[in-house]
This record gives C-alpha cells, structure tokens and sequence, in this order.
C-alpha cells in the first residue's frame, strides 16, 4: 500500500507540472558590427492556454552577468498564450570591453516563468531557462561567405589524437566527427575558440570528417585525408 500511495502522489505530481513553453526563430544569435547596431530575435509562447513571464539577460561563458557592451530588452516581459514577441539585443557602454580583433561567445538567457496568478492549488510549476549562443563580431574582422572560415582550420594526426588549430579570428563550434564521409557520426561537442587549438581524442583512421554548425543553425561537414600526420582538406 505504501509503494501505491507513493506511485499515486508522483503521478498526481506529473500530471499537474507546468512548463514554460517558448520557441524562438533562431538556435544562434549574431550581432555583426559591421552591417548592424542591434538584433532582434521572437519568442513564441507555444502554450494554448497559459501565459508565461519572458525573462532575459545575457552572460559570459562563465555564467558571470553583463550590463555591457551588450544588452537584451525587455528584461522582463509577459507573454500571452500564441502570441510572438521581440527581444532586442542592442549595444549600451563602450565595446572596448570585448575584443576588437576577434569574435566574442556569450549566452543569451531566458527564463520562462508562470505567472503567480496562473498558480493553482495542487500544480508544480516549472521554470525552465534556455540559452542561446549570442556571436558579438566587432569591425574590422575579415569577411569570409558561408562560414568559409572552417576551410582554414588545420588538423593533425598523433595516433587516436587529432590536434584542432584555428587561426581565424571566428569561433568553430563543433557537434561532432565520423571516420569517413559514410558513417556513422560520434557527438561530440567542441567549441573552438579563435586562435587557438584544442586536441582530440577520437577513433577516426586517416579519413577523419568534421561536423560542424553553420551561422543559420545549419549543420555542415568538412572531410579531410591525413598522410602520417598531416591532414589536408579534400572535397
């Protein structure tokens, strides 16, 4: 009886969650400097019937808040069941914060929060949060079409180690690797920072492909051919 009143109680419990349901139109944002002051991004509550709280703010990567160089408006928003908003990420302050030469990773942070009044006897209500990457690209940087920068990425071979160098002053976000172009992929995620490299460990023989996300939030391949322990592009 003990176990059935305990299985009775979390059932009740799940039946009667409620979760925040926002879709946004994009899983990246990018704020290019050179064409652009600001971006803007929708959030969508997909709820028929419950209203949801929207609210926003931005981070390092090392989850410490920032007030500047950028800012997403508005912090705080309600949102109607169906019904599309903007959040708007503008610059506020000096940009001298981050740097000029190269692109710049922060986390774009929302959290969905039912409102109070939404709150009824007997219902868990969740929070859930989402992060979207946000790319803060300053002036000046060298312009490359379709994420071309990934061509120049180098890659070497040491044994079951490949070294990862990127020299370009863009980040290279990697979801995963095959060993060859026909099989099966192994996730894998792997942020490359610009200007640096970062080694490895998978099993990929001579004939290692490389997965990678493009600015649309599509997926892209780039295969490669290593000859002892040089890998070089191939098509």
């Amino acid at each position: 009886m003990r176990n059935l009143s305990k299985f009775l109680i979390l059932s009740t419990l799940m039946m009667n969650v409620s979760t925040a349901q926002l879709a946004f139109d994009r899983t990246r944002v990018i704020l290019d400097r050179s064409s652009q002051n600001s971006v803007s991004i929708a959030v969508e509550n997909i709820s028929p019937k419950m209203p949801f709280l929207a609210q926003t703010w931005i981070e390092t990567q090392q989850g410490v808040k920032v007030s500047e160089p950028l800012v997403a408006l508005p912090m705080l928003q309600r949102i109607n069941p169906k019904q599309e908003k903007q959040i708007k990420i503008g610059l506020v302050g000096s940009e001298q914060v981050l740097p000029q030469d190269k692109e710049s990773l922060l986390s774009l942070n929302i959290l969905g929060v039912p409102p109070k009044d939404s709150q009824v006897a007997g219902q868990l209500n969740i929070m859930i949060k989402s992060n979207l990457k946000l790319f803060y690209r300053p002036k000046g940087l060298k312009k490359y079409s379709n994420n071309a920068w990934v061509q120049e990425m180098k890659v070497s071979k040491s044994g079951g180690t490949y070294t990862l160098e990127n020299p370009t002053p863009y980040h290279i976000v990697i979801y995963g690797f095959r060993a060859g172009k026909g099989s099966k992929a192994i996730e894998k995620d792997v942020v490359l920072k610009p200007f640096s490299s970062e080694k490895v460990t998978v099993n990929l023989g001579n004939t290692p492909s490389i997965l990678y996300m493009k600015d649309n939030g599509g997926g892209a391949a780039i295969h490669y051919r290593c000859n002892s322990n040089l890998c070089t592009v191939v098509q």
